[in-house]
């Protein structure tokens, strides 16, 4: 039986390659992938940064305008998308919640949603919980900076755009991005900026 043995340029130790004991007398191809095809590989990453303001009452989910676009090189790829709100906040008792949506052609696809929501209650993607103002308080300083992560499987090779979107859970109570709520002109007051990231991995 032959091997092929593989030495480092350095360091020690060596990697072979052992065919098996018998292939019933046909042969077998393997056929490694090439630099641009190695599995995992990194092809191309995106970026898109929101940073201006963003306020909405809306109770269904509205585009946030934070979106990056990408065109996958092959369908077996795989697309990583990384989220950051910098900062989100909303009136006393405004619970928002996002969604993530693949964009393709005329058709949205929701991405992450939890599937356990009955009732009145809504599946989102992600949410930012601890906005509620103590009780008259319009929670103008409160805030959060949530983040999410999601590896897509979209199957295509077509321009896909990723965006994010929001919604008040609560009475249509106001909820911003990238500001806090009260928004004073004051030094204690902060503004954020945002991102949405998109990577494509070889599969």
């Amino acid at each position: 039986m032959s091997a092929i043995k593989l030495i480092p340029s350095s360091g020690g130790g060596s990697v072979s390659l052992v065919p098996p004991s018998s292939t019933s007398g046909a042969d077998v191809n393997i056929t490694l992938p090439t630099s641009d095809q190695g599995f995992g590989r990194i092809l191309q990453v995106v970026q898109a940064v929101k940073q201006d303001t963003f306020s909405t009452t809306s109770s269904t989910m509205v585009d946030v305008g934070l979106a990056v676009s990408i065109t996958p090189a092959s369908t077996s790829n795989k697309v990583l998308v990384a989220v950051n709100i910098g900062l989100v906040s909303g009136i006393q008792n405004s619970y928002p919640g996002f969604q993530l949506v693949r964009v393709s052609g005329s058709t949205s696809t929701p991405l992450g949603l939890g599937n356990t929501a009955t009732g009145n209650r809504v599946n989102v993607t992600f949410g930012a919980p601890g906005l509620m103002g103590p009780g008259s308080s319009p929670g103008g300083f409160q805030g959060n900076a949530p983040s999410y992560q999601f590896l897509d499987s979209p199957s295509s090779t077509d321009a896909l755009t990723y965006k994010v979107q929001i919604y008040s859970g609560f009475s249509s109570y106001q909820v911003n991005v990238n500001r806090t709520n009260s928004d004073a002109d004051a030094a204690y007051t902060q503004r954020s900026s945002s991102s949405i990231t998109a990577i494509e991995v070889a599969a």
